[in-house]
């Protein structure tokens, strides 16, 4: 077995610091399978991947698979400004509009996608957004969600 192989088996079969490994992975930081694997099971190993890797859209899914705002953080410029791209992590993951690129806070089908998959991304909106009776709607919507979640708790 190669010591790429090797090192591939390690990703795979690891359940603790996927980054850790990538971080000090050396050449294997540019191999995409390496890096898709370890960023399937850690989204911040992307922070550590090769520049052309944080600029290939399937590793940056696998990535935002598990952590979408990790995914949007260390991805290239180039895909924190495709709307398409981003329209479709926010989606998944809220949160990742405070990594996107900053025009897209003034975006109403973006920032409502992000909004209602996470609450507080309202916070990030455009303020010519925040007025939106959509987006209110839905920031109300998910807040709503949120009580009922919580007061199970309440004793």
């Amino acid at each position: 077995m190669s010591d790429r192989d090797k090192f591939l088996k390690k990703v795979l079969k690891s359940d603790g610091d996927i980054s850790g490994l990538i971080e000090n992975a050396g050449e294997y930081q540019s191999d995409k399978e390496i890096v898709t694997a370890a960023c399937k099971k850690d989204g911040f190993s992307l922070n550590y991947a090769h520049n052309s890797l944080q600029d290939d859209e399937e590793v940056v899914r696998a990535a935002a698979e598990e952590d979408g705002w990790a995914a949007m953080k260390f991805c290239s410029d180039r895909l924190k400004k495709d709307r398409d791209f981003v329209l479709e992590i926010v989606k998944k993951s809220g949160d990742a509009l405070k990594e996107a690129h900053k025009s897209f806070r003034s975006d109403k089908e973006i920032v409502l996608a992000a909004v209602l998959q996470y609450g507080d991304a309202f916070d990030l909106a455009d303020e010519s957004l925040k007025t939106d009776k959509d987006i209110i709607k839905a920031y109300e919507e998910f807040e709503e969600e949120d009580d009922d979640f919580f007061s199970q708790f309440d004793d």
